[in-house]
């Protein structure tokens, strides 16, 4: 066989060397990568949890005000507002930084900014309709109720109180369950009470008066919503039932695309480091056959000239590495002991 390397064994080592070197450079420069990467989405899932977070509290301050009528729920509702507008801002920064589409994350702020709106409303509408027993509609009609109690109660006219406490029990009716049938027994009774009183124009002024109050007190309540899907309420509800569907999707969606993406790069990271064992293997497999093939030819070269005891024999050199040094090495000292044998031999014959 003719030779068949043009580098030496240190030369093959060396670049095997590097090139295990740069093999472990780029695994290390794709793990960083990868890690960054991953990073970012752990961000994107932190900040829409946050936001999840967010919304929590914001619901927990519009509960804590239709249960107490408290203004301080209105100043935390829209401290927390603010702190959700600023993670939602966050959230889109965090996305803008990954493959991700920051499109759906805008589309947050409007129905965070609509439920913000009509919680306000709410509130002022609730401000209207009363937050105790002495403000608001709810005051004025307490009012109506106590003067027109004071003059029948005056007039000694027991029929008409009679027909009070009915009027009154419509009332806590309408007040305890937002029910519109409660308003029209009402009215049927001012009529029978007006009816009753239609001598008397004082106690009538008193009647009217007081259902003047009773339908301001009902039309702001309607306003505000008679259930959880009418008026203020049901607006308010809508758009948190939005926030919250567009706030949820996003948030599996951002955790399914995380899993996906490490997913990946592990199986990634997987196929480049069996590829580099693999060449690694590889090549140290051929260092290794370039090394010992030749060397058990110097070996058998070595046995052939011992037992034919022929000094003319020489190793073919089919290297120019350190092996075929070696070869060259081997015949420049076998030809040495050639000519000192043909010397030796010369002079006995003389």
């Amino acid at each position: 066989p003719g030779r068949s390397m043009n580098f030496s064994l240190k030369q093959k080592l060396y670049y095997m060397a590097a090139a295990v070197v740069v093999s472990l450079i780029a695994l290390f420069i794709e793990g960083q990568l990868t890690k960054a990467k991953v990073e970012r989405l752990n961000g994107v899932v932190l900040a829409s949890s946050q936001l999840q977070t967010d919304m929590l509290m914001l619901r927990r301050n519009e509960k804590d005000f239709l249960m107490r009528q408290d203004l301080k729920y209105l100043d935390k509702f829209n401290r927390n507002f603010n702190k959700a507008q600023a993670n939602i801002s966050a959230l889109i920064d965090d996305i803008s930084h990954t493959s991700l589409s920051i499109d759906q994350a805008k589309k947050l702020s409007a129905p965070l900014l609509k439920y913000k709106d009509n919680f306000n409303a709410l509130v002022s509408a609730t401000e209207k309709k009363g937050l105790d027993k002495d403000s608001g509609h709810y005051g004025k009609l307490r009012k109506a109720t106590h003067n027109l109690e004071e003059y029948l109660h005056a007039s000694n006219n027991d029929s008409a109180l009679i027909l009070l406490l009915t009027l009154r029990r419509h009332e806590k009716d309408f007040i305890l369950r937002d029910d519109e049938k409660y308003v029209q027994k009402l009215k049927s009774t001012a009529t029978e009470l007006n009816q009753l009183l239609s001598s008397d124009l004082n106690a009538s002024t008193f009647v009217d008066s007081y259902v003047d109050e009773f339908n301001a007190f009902f039309m702001i309540s309607q306003q505000i919503g008679l259930s959880e899907k009418s008026g203020l309420r049901g607006e308010m509800r809508d758009a948190v039932h939005q926030l919250e569907s567009l706030l949820q999707k996003l948030s599996v969606h951002y955790e399914q695309v995380t899993a996906d993406s490490m997913e990946q790069s592990s199986f990634i990271q997987l196929v480049i480091s069996l590829t580099i064992s693999l060449g690694i293997g590889l090549g140290v497999i051929a260092i290794a056959r370039q090394v010992i093939s030749p060397i058990e030819h110097l070996s058998a070269s070595f046995e052939d000239i011992r037992k034919s005891d022929d000094l003319t024999k020489r190793i073919e050199i089919l290297r120019d590495d350190e092996i075929g040094a070696a070869s060259k090495d081997f015949n420049n000292l076998i030809d040495y002991f050639h000519e000192m044998v043909k010397k030796i031999n010369t002079a006995i014959d003389q």
